[in-house]
């Protein structure tokens, strides 16, 4: 019924399907979720492009059909990117049909070169499945987990980078978490490198786990998505991008960008386009209109107060002496706690702390950057676990060279994928990436 689509192919892409789509969301998703993308004018109008993003929101992804929808509305298809996919979601019947003519390719490093060196816009969400999947909790922050090769490519190819930040699908289901231990206990991570299986909270079915959900009714959240300014890079070309250190100062630059832009907007919608403030201020709207007609007095009702992510209805009612004089203390307090939460620090530098809490002491870093000792021991901690967890793949990974080469060489001749996985115990995505590794 449903005729599979190759995921590699850039012929793939559908005018037509995509026109369809683009209106279907802006008569659905723009008006459910009060969409604003902004922006636009930013984005250069001709030559290569790569959209960086951050998700937002699984399984539903809305930041993406609103996103790319207004890029085509203001652009048409010159604009309009193509976009790397997990390489199992993209081979799901209908999902394939509908991705792929959509633009979506499979995710690689040999499909991402062959868009930029094409001189092809490319949006790529460096997260991955591990950033859509985080819990509610971190919704302002990023997971990028120091990938960088969107930057490597745009260093090689003199590419300018669009950093893309989008906030609020993270509100139309609750992430309670992820749990990635169950995800690694389960094997899911080496099988279908997924390292989520995350607890849902979703309208009808309440808690689920696991990253496969039946249609859920999402929460009309305010979605805001924003394209700020193109980044270039003083340094480009192939040696530029064989540079580690320059390469890691690039991707901080990029990762700071959109960090600071969705903490920005996440104050902003939930301060000024909370659903619960809407829905309070129409209904004064209402009562307004309903006196004004009654008496003829134009009678006003007082402002709503300002709605932070709690509705403090102490405002509503008179207070004591006492709860006044506490309360003005509030807004001072509330200012300190701001400032704490919004001290972020990227991958890069964080680990830059880290060297030089062991060069120059903890007391001194900690006193210089304004984060506690417990910080920067538990970043220690965390960088020692992942050093560690990367000697330790390295080994498995040399002393599964020589078989999966095996394996790659059978497929060649003609065996089948699926037989050759099999017999030598590797899964289908651990044979097509390293594929994709010697074919390179």
């Amino acid at each position: 019924m449903f005729e599979r689509k190759p995921v590699n192919s850039l012929e793939n892409r559908d005018p037509a399907l995509i026109e369809r789509i683009t209106g279907i969301v802006r008569k659905t998703l723009w008006p459910y979720h009060r969409a604003e993308v902004r922006g636009l004018e930013r984005i250069p109008g001709a030559g290569g492009v790569i959209y960086v993003g951050n998700h937002n929101g699984y399984p539903y992804m809305a930041e993406g059909w609103l996103f790319t929808a207004a890029l085509y509305e203001a652009f048409g298809m010159s604009r309009f990117p193509y976009f790397l996919v997990h390489e199992h979601a993209i081979e799901l019947p209908v999902i394939n049909q509908v991705l792929t003519g959509y633009g979506g390719l499979g995710a690689s490093s040999r499909n991402a070169l062959r868009l930029v060196s094409g001189g092809h816009p490319m949006l790529i969400y460096p997260g991955a499945a591990e950033e859509l999947m985080r819990p509610y909790r971190e919704r302002a922050r990023l997971r990028f987990n120091g990938r960088d090769a969107h930057v490597r490519l745009a260093l090689r190819f003199n590419t300018p980078i669009v950093p893309v930040a989008a906030v609020g699908g993270h509100s139309t289901a609750i992430i309670l978490d992820d749990l990635p231990w169950l995800a690694e206990l389960l094997g899911i991570k080496e099988r279908f490198n997924l390292g989520a299986w995350p607890l849902m909270l979703s309208i009808p079915w309440g808690l689920t786990l696991g990253p496969i959900i039946p249609p859920y009714v999402p929460w009309p959240a305010k979605i805001i998505v924003e394209a700020l300014e193109p980044i270039h890079f003083a340094r480009t070309g192939r040696e530029a991008a064989r540079d580690p250190v320059w390469v890691q100062k690039c991707a901080a630059k990029v990762e700071r960008a959109i960090a600071s832009a969705v903490e920005r907007l996440e104050r902003e919608r939930v301060e000024k386009h909370g659903l619960l403030r809407f829905a309070l201020g129409k209904a004064v709207e209402h009562i307004e209109r309903a006196l004004e007609l009654g008496d003829g007095g134009g009678v006003r009702l007082p402002a709503l107060p300002r709605f932070t992510e709690h509705v403090d209805i102490r405002g509503l009612f008179p207070a004591t002496p006492e709860e006044s004089g506490a309360r003005a203390d509030e807004p001072a307090r509330a200012e300190r706690r701001g400032v704490t939460a919004r001290a972020r620090f990227t991958a890069a530098e964080r680990r830059r702390i880290v060297r030089e809490a062991a060069t120059r002491g903890v007391a001194a870093v900690c006193d210089e950057h304004g984060v506690s000792r417990s910080t920067v021991y538990r970043w220690r901690r965390a960088l020692r676990q992942q050093a560690s967890a990367r000697a330790s793949s390295s080994a498995r990974a040399r002393r599964d060279d020589a078989r999966i080469r095996r394996a790659v060489l059978k497929a060649r001749r003609g065996a089948r994928v699926v037989d050759v996985c099999r017999e030598h115990g590797i899964s289908r995505s651990t044979f097509y990436r390293w594929k994709s590794r010697l074919d390179e």
